[in-house]
């Protein structure tokens, strides 16, 4: 559909096109070309500022249509008008509004196909269905000799309209057809930013680079059009040989688009990327203007300029426009439309007028020749512009994945006054009153105090337990008076434990009495916080009364008063309590036993981390030790070491695998790496190298590990294109989900040369939608050099099993270290490719046979009982051999089955 609307477009668009320019240089000079650049950049600007105007008060299906019927309308204006009207003028205007409708004819094929393609097949089908419009001109140029023998020239304009109204019902059904595409469009637009005005336009570096590139490129463009169009004019001199030779020329010049846009467009643009597709043209251009230097003087000369605008149309449709397009990809939904309008409406015309205004001047100063030297100036700063706008892509790229803007607070305090920040505390909203308190602490406001003096009795609980944590933290006298009075009316008993703890860590002894009458109270944060300010602020007396307590409370064998005892020594210290500590730690409670873990691991406490070692392997205390363990760093490497090498115990690894990637030193990241291709391992070790921000000194690390993991993906991807998802529907989901961890694995690989950031974001890549893996995909690609890129895109990209297949070596293939999985794998493969297998063959034997996670054998064995597959009875009778309880007692029950009386 997309296909035959840019066909249709396109004829309307060449036939128009050759009737403007035959009548044109029938009825003027090639010197009159300036003012006709001029005047389209003029009335360009003004229909463009009136389309922005538009398109911010409509939405995007209305503005393609209004933009469709403006074209059409002009059309039948200018064959009426010329028709039946004798005005030389005419002949100038329609020239005029050639390139008008050109540019609305882009930004309506533009915004559509922008919103109905994702930037990944944008980027591999925008040349393929712009090239209905490259068809046309072809079948159009040929037309054009043979049509003007019978009609006038300007009756070529009634095809054109033809052309336009068919277009316009397509755009009709198209919509129509994309409606879900059209609704995300509009949904996304509500989630983002508000339109941004033209100043705002300018100072995003992103938008500026493209205008920039855009204005190079169009003065390129018309200056090699003037040279041509002087050229031409001075060889055909009759209108009728003037319009053969143009149909002829862009029925040529059509054929080579096509050719390139189906054929070399999109696999240029993918193989080496925007860069290419920006270079193109000044590098040729470079080249040929310099050649067209050389050879002034030669006969050829006409032939090589021929040659030069061809190229350079060629280039500018299959390569540049595309190029562009996937630029915009790259710009929130709502904002891609003005970009779009205000660079092809206002920047690109703007350029053009400037154009105009040079060549007016060139050829009246300084003659044709000198415009040769400019072109070459113009295309060695573009080259030198593209730099930059690659890294800004790749940037915007990135912020289109994140999905928000973030700013920072010196950011948001930029230019903003206390009063501003004050009357933001003019609110009953927690939240609010929170935040702007905190910007006035970065501002260093100095009445902060009379602040938190006011807002300690704040109606919301969370603001006043919120202004407590503060003066807590602050320990000033200045509010001890304030506190007694908050004492006293305070009645939320959470607010009250924290305005306990701050009252007596500000008044000390002061407060040593009203201290007192909460040590037996029934509420556990008041007990808790009286006793530690009891012990922290009260001199000797309060050590004493708070020692003698909790001696009390540990040795009443109430496990109740034991837990509120150790959340006192979370506050004080153990030094004093060394042998209830003690037995706490080996209590038969879990409770008891898991605090006062957790405590040695709070308070570092060296002497108790053999104590949490044991403990680590204790199916019970394993996750209760973990993160104590982790507080302890390097310092228990080598204990850690020992007990990994001599515990087969997979789930004891796995915990020695956190604590380890926790200490981010050398020492235990190189252990990791010695075991990160271990199947059942590797996942866990991925994990906390990327959550640890670890990175790779050799360079080799990343490529070896990516080809290891897409290897296994392959294998994976094999057998889920095999798997019989009727008969055995849970290992199915199972086992797709492990495959798509394995694919989010890739992205934790490249973490470890990459930008975390970025790749924090994609991390979780299957579970993104459609259009946020495609700008995923796009910016690796863009990130990756080619080597990488070979090897991870195509697992990425959204194609078929056989497809990715071929994208990959045959070595691929061959992955794991049994010899039998190995010869079966290398078997199956090549009969999946030829097509000579049969469904479900394979997949229960790969699983059962190779290093899988238990929770997938443990479902297949399961499903293979509940289906009486007795293919499957020696695998089964395996799997009775296993040291693994849970698969052993699923493998029995399987086992039961096939073998029961039906």
């Amino acid at each position: 559909m997309l296909f035959i609307h840019s066909f249709l477009n396109g004829l309307a668009l060449v036939y128009f096109e050759t009737t403007a320019s035959t009548l044109f240089l029938s009825h003027y000079t090639v010197g009159h070309l300036p003012y006709v650049y001029i005047l389209s950049a003029v009335v360009s600007v003004i229909l463009g500022f009136l389309y922005t105007k538009v398109e911010s008060k409509i939405d995007v299906k209305k503005l393609l249509y209004i933009t469709l019927l403006f074209i059409l309308s002009a059309v039948l204006f200018f064959f009426i008008s010329i028709k039946y009207f004798e005005a030389k003028e005419l002949y100038l205007w329609i020239m005029v509004f050639k390139d008008i409708l050109w540019i609305f004819i882009g930004m309506e094929f533009g915004i559509l196909i922008g919103i109905i393609f994702n930037i990944r097949k944008g980027k591999k089908l925008f040349g393929i269905v712009m090239s209905g419009e490259i068809l046309a001109s072809i079948l159009g140029g040929v037309s054009v000799g043979f049509l003007v023998k019978y009609i006038e020239t300007i009756n070529l304009l009634v095809i054109s309209s033809f052309s336009l109204l068919l277009s316009f019902v397509l755009l009709y059904s198209i919509i129509y057809r994309f409606s879900m595409r059209f609704t995300q469009n509009e949904q996304e637009s509500e989630d983002e930013d508000d339109t941004i005005s033209y100043k705002q336009i300018f100072s995003k570096r992103y938008y500026l680079l493209i205008f920039v590139i855009s204005a190079l490129s169009l003065f390129v463009f018309y200056f090699i059009d003037y040279i041509f169009y002087y050229k031409v004019e001075q060889h055909y001199p009759d209108e009728k040989e003037l319009a053969s030779f143009f149909g002829i020329f862009f029925a040529m010049l059509s054929s080579v688009n096509l050719f390139s846009s189906l054929f070399a467009s999109g696999a240029l643009l993918n193989r080496f990327g925007i860069v290419f597709g920006l270079a193109a043209i000044p590098a040729m251009a470079l080249f040929g203007t310099s050649a067209l230097l050389v050879i002034s003087s030669f006969s050829i000369v006409f032939i090589v300029l021929v040659g030069v605008k061809l190229l350079d149309e060629v280039f500018d449709i299959s390569l540049l426009t595309p190029v562009f397009r996937v630029l915009y990809q790259a710009i929130p939904t709502k904002q891609r439309v003005q970009v779009l309008t205000f660079r092809e409406t206002i920047i690109e015309p703007t350029a053009m007028g400037l154009v105009g205004v040079l060549l007016l001047l060139f050829s009246e100063y300084k003659g044709i020749d000198f415009i040769y030297y400019i072109i070459i100036v113009l295309s060695i700063g573009w080259i030198f512009t593209i730099k930059f706008l690659n890294k800004e892509y790749i940037h915007s790229l990135e912020q289109m994945i994140y999905k928000k803007n973030s700013f920072s607070d010196d950011m948001l305090l930029s230019g903003v006054n206390e009063k501003f920040l004050l009357q933001g505390l003019e609110t009953e909203n927690e939240v609010q009153i929170l935040y702007y308190l905190r910007l006035l602490e970065k501002f260093h406001y100095k009445e902060i105090y009379s602040l938190y003096k006011k807002f300690i009795a704040h109606s919301n609980k969370e603001v006043r337990s919120a202004i407590l944590e503060k003066i807590y933290a602050l320990d000033d006298r200045e509010f001890f008076e304030i506190l007694s009075q908050r004492v006293k009316e305070e009645k939320n008993e959470e607010v009250f434990a924290t305005l306990l703890k701050t009252y007596g860590k500000i008044g000390r002894t002061d407060a040593l009495s009203f201290l007192m009458e909460y040590i037996n109270s029934s509420n556990k944060a008041l007990q808790v916080n009286a006793l530690v300010a009891l012990f922290q602020n009260c001199k000797e007396q309060g050590k004493e009364i708070t020692t003698n307590f909790l001696k009390e409370l540990f040795h009443s064998n109430d496990h109740a008063k034991t837990l509120v005892a150790l959340e006192v020594l979370r506050g004080i210290g153990v030094e004093n309590f060394k042998t209830e500590f003690s037995e706490a730690l080996n209590s038969d409670n879990f409770n008891v036993r898991k605090n006062a873990l957790e405590l040695v691991g709070d308070l570092q406490l060296q002497e108790y981390k053999d104590v949490l070692l044991q403990n680590l392997t204790h199916y019970r205390f394993r996750n209760v030790t973990l993160y104590p363990l982790m507080n302890f760093k390097e310092e228990i490497f080598q204990d850690l070491k020992e007990l990994f090498l001599k515990n087969d115990n997979l789930n004891d690894r796995l915990a020695i695998i956190k604590i380890l990637g926790n200490m981010k030193s050398d020492e235990a990241n190189k252990f990791l790496l010695q075991y990160i291709k271990e199947p059942l391992l590797m996942d866990t070790i991925l994990d906390v190298l990327f959550k640890q921000n670890y990175i790779s000194s050799d360079p080799n690390v990343v490529h070896q590990l990516l080809e290891y993991m897409i290897k296994h993906i392959l294998v994976d991807l094999l057998l889920l294109h095999d798997f019989d998802k009727k008969r055995y529907p849970n290992s199915y989901l199972v086992y797709k989900e492990l495959v798509d961890k394995k694919i989010n694995n890739i992205f934790l690989i490249l973490g470890f040369t990459y930008s975390k950031k970025t790749l924090s974001e994609v991390k979780n890549f299957t579970s993104l939608s459609e259009d946020l893996q495609a700008y995923s995909v796009e910016l690796i690609d863009n990130l990756l050099p080619n080597n990488l890129k070979e090897i991870v895109l195509p697992i990425l990209e959204q194609s078929s099993v056989e497809e990715k297949l071929y994208k990959y070596s045959e070595q691929f293939l061959h992955t794991h270290k049994s010899l039998a999985i190995e010869e079966k794998l290398a078997k199956y493969s090549q009969a999946f490719l030829e097509g000579n297998y049969k469904e479900g063959e394979f997949f229960s034997s790969f699983v059962l046979e190779a290093d899988m996670k238990h929770v997938l054998k443990i479902s297949l064995l399961y499903e293979i009982g509940k289906n009486q597959d007795k293919s499957y009875e020696e695998l089964i009778h395996n799997a009775l051999e296993t040291n693994f309880s849970t698969i052993k007692e699923t493998a029995k029950w399987a086992w039961n089955q096939l073998h029961k009386r039906t």
